[in-house]
């Protein structure tokens, strides 16, 4: 249609917080483990 976009859009700082609410059943903590996975590589 118009071609290539990006949009922006701003969260909060807290982007735990900002996510919560906003997808499946259990994104939350599938996110918070994947967090704790990559974390642990650091």
């Amino acid at each position: 249609m118009y071609g290539n976009t990006l949009h922006v859009v701003p969260v909060k700082e807290d982007t735990i917080a900002a996510f919560r609410g906003q997808g499946k059943e259990d994104s939350v903590a599938r996110l918070l483990a994947e967090r704790s996975k990559d974390n642990a590589h650091k």
